[in-house]
């Protein structure tokens, strides 16, 4: 069973990682094609957005109405994603799919190194 559990872990990381190589990559081939980012940016969100509500018409998977309880309460969360999405479309525009791996990684390491040492945000 744990071999198992570690084995379904592993093909998870390695599927992340050739999904997450492939969309960087996917991505700046479409940003040196497509001249406006931002447009390309907002037509990838709404795509995404568009088949997450036709799969749950679907029945194909499970997808929570809108409330604006829920809006109100994930607004900054939201806003903290879609801006890192922007600064790494930005990024992949001026710099290449290499630097912009290195500068990822070293995001979440500089993360965790907070998370471990740092104080809390919260009281």
């Amino acid at each position: 069973r744990f071999r198992d559990a570690m084995g379904s872990r592993a093909a998870a990381v390695v599927m992340y990682m050739l999904c997450s190589s492939t969309m960087l990559v996917s991505n700046k081939l479409a940003i040196s094609l497509f001249p406006a980012q931002n447009l390309l940016l907002l037509v990838q969100l709404a795509s995404s957005a568009a088949i997450l509500w036709i799969l749950g018409k679907w029945g194909q998977l499970q997808v929570d109405s809108l409330d604006v309880k829920k809006v109100g309460a994930y607004w900054m969360v939201a806003g903290v994603f879609l801006l890192n999405i922007y600064t790494n479309m930005m990024a992949l525009k001026n710099t290449t799919v290499e630097t912009v791996i290195v500068f990822r990684s070293l995001t979440t390491v500089l993360v965790a190194v907070f998370d471990w040492r740092g104080p809390p945000l919260t009281g």
